[in-house]
């Protein structure tokens, strides 16, 4: 179990990592979603073991549908979409377009996000989220270890 001390040390071990980087370029945010559908996919067997093991006597087509599934068509989901994200986002501005002004919102990461997720889907809830930072632009490190 993690203590909150080692939870501190570690986000702060995060922030100044982050601090030093720049925010995820299109191309590695697809690959680090690339990598995370990669790894589902190829442990999809492991998971639901691990799931069956955890939770009993669970159906492993109820693993497959409720656990695994959702973070795969996440993944999806975000790389069809995230280029289009990552662009700014033209606002009207009323009057002062006469001006010539122009407004935008950009959209940019928080750096570093803390995912943690209950234990009765720990897969889906743990992943989505990680998905989502990740697309957002944030770094992500696996058990503090400085992996994405």
């Amino acid at each position: 179990m993690t203590t909150l001390t080692e939870l501190n040390q570690s986000f702060k071990r995060q922030r100044e990592s982050y601090s030093r980087a720049q925010p995820m370029a299109y191309e590695e945010r697809i690959a680090s979603l690339d990598k995370i559908d990669r790894m589902i996919k190829e442990n999809v067997n492991e998971l639901v073991a691990a799931l069956q093991t955890d939770f009993g006597q669970r159906d492993p087509m109820q693993i497959l549908g409720a656990d695994i599934s959702g973070p795969i068509g996440t993944i999806a989901y975000v790389k069809k979409h995230l280029q289009r994200w990552m662009k700014p986002d033209k606002k009207p501005i009323g009057m002062m377009a006469l001006t010539g002004t122009r407004q935008f919102i950009l959209n940019e990461p928080l750096g570093v996000v803390g995912i943690m997720s209950p234990f009765n889907a720990p897969i889906d809830l743990a992943l989505d989220p990680a998905v989502e930072a990740i697309a957002a632009g944030n770094r992500m490190r696996q058990n503090g270890q400085g992996r994405r």
